[in-house]
């Protein structure tokens, strides 16, 4: 695994009312053959010790956050999944409907994309979108 500096944009929200969420973090990252893996720490989002490992491949993301919230979100393009989500307000299972999935890699880093809704009992509760971007850490 590589250190790298990761960037991430993400916006969610229904209608008029989106909110938009910035972090900048040092992470892992792992690039195989169809897959590539990110590793690092949301502690700083959350107030509480969070680790984030989100995998991607073709077509398909899945999110798992480990620590004092716990998550596992299963992206894939064109399908709804079930998904266990934990907030500072409870534990609770949502809907999550992938509509885009995108990477691109090379030797310095790269990007993702993901867009996605989640529901609650089949009721919209936020459209979603993250950018992240990969960068190389220069130590």
């Amino acid at each position: 695994m590589k250190d790298v500096l990761i960037k991430i944009k993400s916006t969610q929200g229904l209608g008029e009312q989106k909110e938009k969420i910035e972090l900048d973090t040092l992470g892992k990252l792992k690039v195989e053959e169809g897959a590539v893996s990110l590793s690092y720490d949301e502690s700083e989002l959350f107030g509480a010790k969070v680790k984030t490992l989100l995998t991607v491949g073709e077509n398909t993301a899945v999110m798992e956050r480990t620590g004092e919230y716990k998550s596992k979100l299963v992206i894939k393009k064109g399908e709804r999944n079930n998904c266990f989500y934990s907030t500072p307000h409870g534990e609770l299972v949502i809907g999550i409907f992938g509509e885009e999935i995108k990477s691109r890699f090379g030797d310095r880093g790269g990007e993702i994309y993901l867009a996605y809704t989640l529901d609650s009992n089949l009721q919209p509760i936020s459209k979603n979108t993250v950018e992240i971007t990969v960068r190389k850490a220069e130590m």
